[in-house]
């Protein structure tokens, strides 16, 4: 070996060993020297077992808006006469303008969505010239647990086969009553 790698050996090993031979504080001299002297207790109220603390916030004098969901509707539509971009509108029984009361909008799908794929073939497959559109009521998806609006479409036109469809939702429709807005005023 030469005399420079037998130097480098000599320091290399000469800081290992001074790291080993540094060695430990004792515990009792650790303890104490480092030994924090000890405070007096702070005595806190204590709360009455049972007891709900106060909120620290301040009172407001606005209540919470009542979203209000779309109402149950059901639909057959005829989509063999609609042109592709439109919808018909799915609105409850009894509505004054269908278009400003729906929530769902059903029409054909466009000219892209209209394949399915079969076993990595394409197949085009028919739009649906006849559906039934429901939108179902938020009670009635409680038990199931889901939690939001529930649509069910169904081909009505004979075809066994799916085909695509364009369903749009129209979330300007959920109301959020306030106390502004809300028939009953303030009083909730």
């Amino acid at each position: 070996m030469s005399r420079r790698v037998r130097r480098l050996a000599l320091v290399v090993s000469g800081v290992l060993l001074s790291g080993l031979l540094g060695g430990q504080i004792p515990a009792s001299a650790a303890t104490s020297a480092s030994a924090p002297k000890a405070k007096p207790p702070v005595n806190v109220g204590a709360q009455t077992p049972g007891a709900v603390p106060r909120d620290g916030a301040e009172p407001t004098q606005t209540r919470p808006a009542k979203v209000v969901w779309p109402k149950k509707a059901q639909a057959r539509l005829d989509l063999s006469a609609v042109a592709e971009g439109a919808s018909l509108p799915v609105a409850p029984a009894g509505s004054a303008d269908p278009k400003e009361s729906a929530a769902v909008s059903v029409g054909p799908a466009p000219e892209g969505a209209a394949r399915l794929k079969s076993k990595s073939v394409q197949v085009p497959a028919a739009t649906p010239a006849d559906v039934d559109v429901s939108v179902l009521d938020k009670s009635a998806l409680a038990p199931v647990g889901a939690a939001g609006l529930g649509v069910k479409v169904t081909r009505r036109d004979g075809v066994a086969a799916s085909g695509p469809v364009e369903v749009t939702l129209d979330y300007s429709d959920f109301k959020q009553h306030t106390a502004a807005t809300s028939p009953r005023g303030c009083g909730w």
